[in-house]
Order: C-alpha cells, then structure tokens, then sequence
C-alpha cells in the first residue's frame, strides 16, 4: 500500500486524533531473571537495564557514572565477587576496600535510577528509591554487603555497613516492612 493513500485516508487521522489509551512503551524487554544467584540475578538486571540507560544518556547528553572507570556490568561482578569466597580486587591503586565498594555501589545504584527514570510512567524519586531497595537484584546485592561489612573485623567496613551503604531512612523502611 502506497503511503500517500494512508496518509489521505480519513481513516488514519481519525485514529490519530482518537484519544490516547495510555502510554505503551513501543519496545517490549524480557524480564530480569528470578532465578539464580544474586550475582546471577544483578548481572541479568543490569543487562536488562542497560537499554534504558542508554536511552537516559542520549536524552540527557550525559551521565553521572564514570568515577569507577568500570562499566555496569563490571560493577556488579566487583559487587557479586564481594559476596563469594574470594573478595575482589579494589579496582584502582590506593583505595581500600570499603571505599571501593562505597564508590561501586553509588555508581551502580546511579545506573539504575538513570535507566529507571526513562521508563514509561510518572515516578518520584521516592518511587524510584522504593522500587530499587525493594524490587532488584541490585537492592539486595547492598543488603547483602551490608551485612557482610557488618561481619567484618575491618573498621572501615563496619563504618560502611552502619553509615553509608544504606541510607538509614531505607533501612527504617525496610525494617518496618520486616525485611532485614
């Protein structure tokens, strides 16, 4: 069919004058695994994630991650690795550990309210906070490592589990949700 017919065609500028149904995105992604490990699971998120941010970077002309020199997915394996038997590497010269998870972390959690604030809908922050402690990989992954700081026998890591990891607000939240 010719496109200037469907252009003339009264037809076409009744639906497009129609009111809208709602906003649908026009690209359909396949959900986050819900199996796995967390690092599994973080991993897949990420990767699903990655669309939205992409489309947040162009939109804005910039980003906010780059302080690590680690891309998203790096993040979490540095993460993940964190959470396993054999603690990974700070991944730059003279920082130690809880400072680079510190600096990991915000960066990671910087991706994806990024990549969350491109997707269709109106959220607030508050929403977006809400949906990134309580609905992602991601946001157990900090729980984990919290506890895990907690754990530690390094001051700066029990500094990181007690002030800076979770904000304290999340964590009130959080508990009075009865998630730890």
């Amino acid at each position: 069919m010719d496109t200037q017919r469907i252009f003339n065609s009264a037809d076409f500028f009744k639906r497009a004058d129609a009111e809208p149904q709602g906003l649908n995105c026009p690209v359909s992604f396949a959900r986050a695994a819900t199996t796995g490990s967390l690092g599994e699971r973080l991993a897949d998120e990420i990767a699903q994630l990655q669309a939205w941010h992409d489309v947040a970077t162009a939109q804005r002309g910039r980003t906010t991650l780059g302080l690590t020199g680690l891309a998203p997915g790096q993040l979490g394996t540095y993460l993940g690795a964190w959470l396993g038997d054999a603690p990974a590497a700070a991944f730059r010269e003279g920082i130690g550990p809880a400072a680079a998870i510190k600096l990991a972390t915000d960066e990671l959690k910087a991706f994806y309210y990024e990549a969350k604030s491109m997707q269709p809908g109106r959220r607030t922050p508050a929403d977006i906070q809400n949906w990134f402690w309580t609905e992602t990989a991601a946001g157990a992954t900090f729980l984990a490592l919290r506890d895990m700081a907690a754990r530690s026998a390094d001051p700066s890591m029990k500094g990181l589990a007690t002030l800076s990891l979770v904000p304290r607000a999340v964590a009130a939240a959080l508990q009075a949700q009865g998630v730890k």
